[in-house]
């Protein structure tokens, strides 16, 4: 029987602290462009709430469908 070696994808810890590093930067733009020119929606949402019918997590890996 022939069985295929699937490499398996380990982050270092490297790999981590840049991840974490755009997240942040990525939040730091938001805050900069998108927050700063739709403040009066997000403060009405912060205060009337949100109701919101589904909640989605997902993947954002490209190997799974």
């Amino acid at each position: 029987m022939l069985r295929a070696h699937i490499p398996v994808y380990q982050p270092s810890v490297h790999a981590g602290r840049t991840m974490l590093k755009d997240l942040i930067e990525g939040f730091r733009e938001f805050r900069r462009t998108n927050f700063k020119q739709q403040r009066g929606l997000f403060r009405t949402l912060a205060w009337a709430g949100q109701k919101p019918k589904a909640a989605l997590i997902t993947c954002c890996d490209s190997r799974v469908d």
